[in-house]
């Protein structure tokens, strides 16, 4: 089953998650599940597997594969990496930057889907003016990378 998103892109409704997996392991993994019809591979980078993940998908072919990554919050001082980017500026350059590095390490020139692994927030989970600045500048990174 699938979606269709507001641009028009098809999207699976069930993906195979990457976390906890590598290598060669993780690769058999997604190659197995596109040959039973699985067609989304969830990554991120903290996940620490997109080479792995890349690796498996350039041996498919890509318009078969709807491949999701991540971006880390530009506020995110608990997990690596801890940003603490306060700045709409620098989270914006912080956010180019990580697109770069997970497409680089996937090994392709784009992806399907691209989020934000946890949104911005400081404190309570509350999307206060600050945070949500911080959220606004990383999605108009996204929509600038999607029109690329």
């Amino acid at each position: 089953p699938s979606v269709v998103l507001n641009n028009g892109v098809r999207m699976p409704v069930l993906s195979l998650g990457t976390a906890e997996y590598n290598g060669s392991q993780l690769e058999e993994a997604i190659l197995s599940a596109t040959k039973l019809g699985m067609q989304g591979v969830d990554t991120a980078f903290n996940y620490y597997n997109q080479v792995s993940v890349g690796n498996a998908v350039r041996q498919l072919n890509r318009s078969k594969v709807f491949l999701v990554t991540k971006t880390s919050p530009c506020f995110h001082p608990q997990a690596p990496p801890r940003y603490n980017i306060s700045s709409v500026d620098l989270c914006k350059a912080q956010t180019r930057r990580d697109v770069e590095s997970d497409l680089a390490q996937l090994g392709v020139d784009s992806v399907d889907l691209l989020l934000l692994h946890g949104a911005n927030h400081f404190g309570g989970g509350v999307c206060g003016t600050a945070s949500c600045a911080l959220n606004s500048a990383q999605w108009e990174v996204y929509e600038e990378v999607l029109r690329e």
